[in-house]
């Protein structure tokens, strides 16, 4: 659970970093997509370095923004990587599950992400 904490710190540094000229928010990609589970949950994706070691080299960082319990109290988001799949309009995204205590994998249509722009410190997405 701290890796996952400690992961999450490190996106919404490196994210802030890439942050256009307000510091607060910076342009992404979002959709309300299916992941592994089938349940629907809003998919971040940014175009900031993944480093995560479960991302393949290249992949970007992302997140899915959904709320889990921890022993510490609500986690809001998932965080993973993502990358161009076998398809242009196919995107692969892989996260550490904190439920599963494990990595998983889904696929998504890259026609259902529409170009946003992310507000990282209310977790607040804007059209743009």
């Amino acid at each position: 659970m701290r890796k996952a904490a400690v992961c999450f710190a490190l996106f919404v540094a490196a994210s802030s970093a890439s942050a256009d000229g307000s510091g607060d928010r910076f342009p992404v990609r979002a959709g309300f997509v299916p992941i592994s589970d089938g349940s629907y949950h809003v998919v971040i994706l940014t175009q900031d370095a993944a480093d995560a070691t479960y991302c393949a080299a290249g992949w970007h960082a992302g997140l899915i923004q959904a709320q889990a319990k921890s022993l510490k109290g609500p986690i809001v988001a998932n965080v993973g990587c993502w990358g161009d799949a076998q398809s242009p309009q196919s995107i692969s995204f892989r996260y550490f599950d904190l439920a599963a205590g494990g990595v998983k994998e889904f696929s998504i249509d890259g026609g259902k992400m529409m170009p946003m722009t992310y507000e990282w410190r209310t977790e607040r997405l804007f059209p743009r």
